[in-house]
């Protein structure tokens, strides 16, 4: 069986903070409306699916955007 679905995304406060060699690099992000669609394939209890995430965030203060779009495999089980 599969399931498929949609939704929208809200980030509060997203930063980039740098470590080690990439230390010095940093930046403060506004709040972030994005979209995720998700589908998923079911085997019994458990299911493997795939996310994909549409987002882009501002810089704080800057007049500059990052994008954030993403796409994950989830495993999972339900009970």
């Amino acid at each position: 069986m599969f399931r498929f679905g949609g939704g929208i995304t809200y980030h509060i406060r997203p930063s980039l903070d740098g470590d080690g060699v990439v230390d010095e690099i940093g930046a403060d992000f506004d709040n972030a409306l994005g979209f995720v669609l998700q589908s998923d394939i079911l085997f019994g209890y458990y299911y493997a699916g795939l996310r994909y995430t549409a987002i882009e965030y501002e810089v704080e203060g800057h007049n500059a955007d990052v994008g954030g779009n993403s796409v994950g495999v989830l495993l999972g089980f339900r009970f």
